[in-house]
């Protein structure tokens, strides 16, 4: 006979594994979950925009635009660089600690 060990996993542990970083984006802020937030330990972060590859970076610094509990107010930056595609999206985290959000076609947002 074989055995298999059913080890549980605790409920923190399983919703971290699962869940994607997710960034919305509003008319006046970017909001984060908790698994984006996480490389921003410093509670300043730099945003950037590539143009071409229509994606935003959030970048953890020690002094920049301040990160209010999970919600950066952007809405110079989202005017600046005339974003306005709203909605939730998934991101990726780098090995830089920067968070980068792609913005695609209305068709891709999550709901």
């Amino acid at each position: 006979m074989n055995f298999e060990v059913y080890a549980p996993r605790t409920r923190a542990e399983g919703k971290l594994n699962t869940k994607p970083p997710i960034v919305g984006i509003s008319n006046n802020k970017i909001t984060m979950n908790k698994i984006a937030l996480s490389p921003l330990s410093t509670g300043n972060a730099e945003l950037s925009y590539d143009s071409e590859l229509r994606t935003i970076k959030i970048r953890p610094v020690e002094s920049g635009i301040k990160v209010k509990k999970r919600s950066i107010y952007a809405r110079g930056f989202l005017k600046h660089f005339d974003i306005v595609l709203k909605g939730k999206f998934v991101s990726t985290i780098e090995n830089d600690g920067c968070v980068y959000v792609t913005l695609p076609d209305a068709q891709e947002q999550v709901s």
